[in-house]
């Protein structure tokens, strides 16, 4: 089942869609755990840091989860921050495939939609951990490995304020880390970069 969500973190919205959602029973108790597949053009495993940033991306998808659950969603922020009309009428062709996926057939206006989200998330449960990662060979969609990891919200905290800080103007750019220096073969502002052009540097 492919699930998307949407929340309020660190003063800033996030969108996610999640690959999977699996039923996982734990202790008599049904919990959902929250399956991320990547897919890779080579049959080779990802380098640690590709894995670090695939379980940042899933953490931050149970974060947003198990916050959707536990937290009343902010609908006046969210309806002033994408400068939605809440009583706006839906169209027929959203109502009509609202009713067709069984979520509500009362649902007539976004605030409509809005409350029913709020309700259903409130009765979900909490996002299972350990959290999954299906690594497919792009070709054939054959399963090259999966890791399994603990939820680590001190370190995901961490990690994403660090990114925030650059996305809302409070730090500057920096270089990536030694080990990820392959990025750079891929970047816009290579040939404008101290970095790349100490590495080159070096070589010679």
């Amino acid at each position: 089942m492919l699930a998307s969500l949407v929340g309020l973190v660190e003063g800033v919205w996030l969108i996610g869609i999640i690959d999977e959602v699996r039923m996982s029973e734990q202790s008599g108790m049904k919990q959902p755990l929250l399956v991320d597949t990547k897919t890779r053009s080579r049959a080779a495993p990802p380098s640690e840091p590709q894995k670090r940033n695939a379980r940042l991306q899933l953490m931050c998808y149970k974060f947003l989860w198990d916050n959707i659950v536990t937290s009343e969603f902010p609908s006046s922020s969210f309806f002033q921050y994408f400068g939605l009309r809440p009583q706006r009428s839906l169209s027929k062709d959203i109502r009509k495939h609202i009713v067709d996926s069984g979520i509500g057939k009362k649902v007539q206006s976004l605030n409509d939609l809005i409350k029913l989200y709020r309700s259903t998330c409130k009765s979900l449960p909490l996002a299972h951990t350990p959290l999954l990662i299906r690594y497919e060979l792009q070709a054939d969609r054959s399963l090259l490995g999966e890791e399994e990891f603990s939820f680590d919200k001190s370190w995901m905290e961490n990690r994403l304020r660090w990114h925030l800080q650059y996305w809302l103007g409070k730090r500057a750019a920096d270089f990536v880390p030694e080990d990820e220096c392959w990025k750079c073969q891929h970047c816009s502002f290579s040939a404008v970069c101290p970095k790349v052009k100490l590495l080159s540097q070096e070589e010679e």
